[in-house]
């Protein structure tokens, strides 16, 4: 059982790693990002209908934090891009 514990972590580390850089390439990645967006230019990320931009958020708010690197890029352009 332990002369197998280093291909259990190396296909964990290698399906992790892949999951990291497959991210940018998915659909509904700048859907994810539009929250931290819009919460980093001033906007609640839960407004009131006819007070702001209304999100479709399936998460909740601390899983919006994941995306914040991105958002410290020029514009919502290169931060969708950087993803």
């Amino acid at each position: 059982m332990v002369a197998g514990l280093p291909f259990v972590l190396l296909a964990t580390i290698q399906s992790s790693l892949y999951q990291i850089l497959i991210t940018p390439h998915l659909y509904w990645s700048g859907a994810r990002l539009a929250p931290m967006i819009a919460l980093t230019n001033g906007y609640k990320i839960y407004q009131l209908v006819g007070q702001g931009p209304l999100l479709d958020t399936f998460y909740g708010p601390i899983s919006y934090l994941v995306y914040l690197p991105a958002t410290l890029t020029s514009s919502v352009t290169a931060s969708i891009i950087s993803l």
